[in-house]
């Protein structure tokens, strides 16, 4: 007889999150779309049922990318508590690859990531159709496949299965990246911080070009919150670790970024006063303003080519059946 599938599935590590949370492992979650605040079991906290049950070549399902994270999880936990508990800094070269693989991990499983690809490839397959086939197909499509031509009427996601593949193209590399970085722990005394549904957080750099996307090669640090009173910052590549005294500024900078950075919700001790100190910004649908862009993108093309809907019903150009943003 099989074991019983795992339905479950955290987002965020659970060992993580208990170092934020009291003696009876409770955290306070607080809702970026509601603006409400409660306690929550770190069991129940940042859990989304099914998010990464995969779908294998017979049609079953299967939770084995649940047992692969835990595989990571252990050595990651057993590193943090020895830099936490036992100041056991710098880490050693095993701890260090564990730290890295780890927040490399949560970097690439969260909510978060799932909801931008999924809107870079609802984007992408969009723009496809709209620019790339001529006003004969586009008159076949309305009269076989009409909703295609119509990017409201339909949404692109990417699934489970999608999204394990993209963590297992990127872990090694992105942990690769975090291993190579100067490291620094930042302990806090009276201050405290949060962490959040996607914890990892890249911060530009003073000379960061405004326009400019902060990546994971161009970021001038990468914050993580280890805990409730400290916090791991990778900075330059190829320098010295250090450990840095914590203050109240840096405290506030890292909960606005991280509460700025997160999809849903932050965590943080039931006895902290967090959001308190920290600026609330808009809850925001998207995680990229792509589908406008691409939206801007056919409309012109449609523009140039003088589509109009008359020309295809629903059509390429703007009014009734036009392109709407994803």
């Amino acid at each position: 007889m099989s074991a019983k599938k795992k339905r479950k599935h955290h987002t965020v590590s659970r060992f993580y999150l208990k170092r934020f949370a009291n003696d009876r492992e409770i955290i306070q979650r607080f809702s970026l779309k509601d603006l409400k605040s409660h306690p929550i079991s770190i069991n129940a906290a940042s859990v989304h049922r099914d998010f990464y049950m995969l779908k294998l070549e017979d049609g079953s399902d299967t939770d084995i990318l649940e047992d692969a994270f835990g595989e990571l999880e252990g050595p990651a936990a057993k590193a943090i508590r020895q830099i936490i508990e036992c100041d056991n800094w710098p880490p050693t070269e095993e701890q260090r690859w564990a730290i890295s693989e780890w927040v490399a991990l949560q970097h690439l499983r969260t909510e978060k990531q799932r909801k931008w690809m999924s809107e870079l490839a609802d984007a992408l397959v969009k723009a496809q159709i709209g620019l790339s086939i001529s006003k004969e197909q586009q008159k076949e499509l309305a009269e076989s496949a009409p909703s295609l031509l119509d990017p409201s009427s339909y949404e692109v996601t990417v699934t489970a299965n999608h999204h394990a593949e993209h963590i297992q193209r990127l872990l090694a590399r992105t942990a690769n990246t975090f291993f190579h970085r100067a490291w620094k722990i930042m302990k806090f005394k009276r201050k405290t911080l949060a962490t959040g549904d996607a914890p990892v957080l890249l911060l530009p750099a003073p000379n960061h070009p405004p326009y400019m996307g902060i990546g994971l090669l161009n970021a001038g640090e990468v914050v993580v919150p280890l805990a409730r009173k400290a916090a791991l910052i990778m900075g330059e590549f190829e320098g010295p670790d250090d450990t840095l005294p914590g203050s109240t500024m840096a405290s506030k900078i890292i909960n606005q970024a991280m509460i700025n950075n997160a999809r849903d919700a932050i965590f943080f001790h039931p006895d902290d006063k967090i959001i308190e100190t920290i600026e609330v910004p808009p809850y925001e649908e998207t995680e990229t303003d792509i589908g406008e862009q691409m939206k801007e993108l056919i409309e012109a093309f449609a523009k140039k080519e003088k589509l109009t809907p008359s020309d295809n019903k629903p059509g390429l150009a703007t009014g009734e059946g036009g392109v709407a943003a994803p």
